[in-house]
């Protein structure tokens, strides 16, 4: 048994591969911060972590099977990792913070989120991604605290490292249930929509927001249309609005 105490407990993993062997926990009433700094990567096993915030500034942090850590709130710095590949299938984190980093999963994996969580920058990198797509979806991430109108739309502009097969896109939904509050963000493997025909292009010129109509010469760009978008001054860019875009999707 390690107890962390109020000053916290700094890892720096230098480069190596380290796997926890000891229980990590917090003094009674005393919710010390562990911070996993450096090159390398940590591993927590199968109930080894229960320490009330974790803080990864460098590396990647490996969670190995679903009762790894519990009651944690994590933060993901710049250029870090998070990483549940493997028999880790769901991960439940008391918080999430993710600024500018990755998440390594398996397609399918879930995370629950107890509290809040906010998004910037932030990556998918799955193990594989199927040819098909699966009624269970690529990710399910499920928030039952607050997430500010920012980081909804972060999520829904996710990276993804893989490629996708021909005809194929990744499809990102956000939804809140109004009766319990929390918000559900999915990322699914989809068919493309069906490009129309060139008398139903529709030119889109604008330098506002995306969901603002009067940002746009013809308002909002809706989805299954096929548009050039000349927005904030980029290079004119022909794109294929995906048919179950949502707001933000484009920007």
């Amino acid at each position: 048994l390690f107890e962390i105490g109020s000053k916290g407990l700094t890892l720096d993993t230098d480069g190596k591969d380290v796997s926890v062997r000891q229980y990590f926990t917090n003094f009674v009433d005393e919710a010390g911060l562990f911070v996993k700094k450096g090159a390398g990567t940590l591993m927590f096993c199968t109930n080894r972590f229960d320490v009330a915030m974790l803080k990864v500034e460098g590396g990647t942090l490996e969670i190995s099977t679903n009762n790894a850590v519990s009651n944690t709130a994590l933060s993901l710095g710049a250029l870090t990792t998070l990483s549940t590949r493997g028999d880790c299938s769901m991960l439940t984190l008391s918080s999430l913070s993710v600024t500018n980093a990755t998440i390594a999963l398996d397609p399918g994996d879930e995370i629950i989120v107890e509290g809040n969580a906010s998004f910037a920058g932030l990556r998918l990198d799955f193990s594989s991604i199927p040819e098909t797509a699966e009624a269970s979806g690529l990710l399910k991430l499920k928030v039952k605290g607050s997430i500010d109108d920012d980081s909804r739309k972060e999520f829904i502009k996710v990276a993804c490292d893989n490629v996708l097969a021909d005809g194929r896109h990744l499809k990102v939904s956000v939804v809140t249930d109004e009766t319990s509050g929390e918000t559900l963000f999915k990322v699914e493997n989809a068919p493309d929509a069906d490009e129309l025909g060139e008398e139903e292009d529709t030119v889109w010129t604008g330098s506002g927001s995306w969901n603002s109509p009067s940002a746009w010469s013809a308002g909002v760009p809706s989805g299954g249309k096929r548009a050039v978008f000349g927005a904030r001054g980029a290079a004119t860019t022909e794109v294929t609005v995906a048919g179950d875009a949502q707001v933000g999707a484009v920007s």
